[in-house]
């Protein structure tokens, strides 16, 4: 959810993509696609960093496919700012970022191929 809290991610991986709902002030809610990826299984994991609004996307991916994990970074505006490699962890499954005080630029995963915690 984003920090306003009209706006939920929903991650469909199967069809490797985001899904963007959106709650009108009249209570409707509308649903867009706000980022296609291309490529692997698809996304596992969705958080959002407080500071820059940013959306940071687990991309899952069999070990049999894969050796590295991928994070993608993405703007606001559904833009491809960055890919982070996870070297040897393809099967991302959760994403989060640390809510203590001086710890929010701390991003842990989840990995479940080696059942890790990174």
């Amino acid at each position: 959810m984003n920090a306003e809290q009209n706006v939920i991610y929903v991650a469909e991986t199967l069809r490797n993509r985001i899904l963007r709902v959106i709650m009108h002030s009249s209570g409707a809610y509308y649903t867009s696609v706000f980022h296609q990826f291309a490529g692997g299984l698809g996304p596992s994991a969705i958080t959002i960093d407080a500071k820059t609004g940013n959306l940071y996307v687990a991309r899952f991916d069999h070990l049999e496919q894969k050796a590295d994990g991928l994070v993608t970074v993405l703007s606001d505006e559904g833009e491809v700012q960055a890919n982070l490699i996870v070297r040897n962890f393809p099967e991302l499954t959760g994403l989060c970022f640390d809510s203590r005080p001086g710890k929010s630029d701390n991003l842990y995963a989840t990995e479940s191929a080696t059942n890790s915690f990174l």
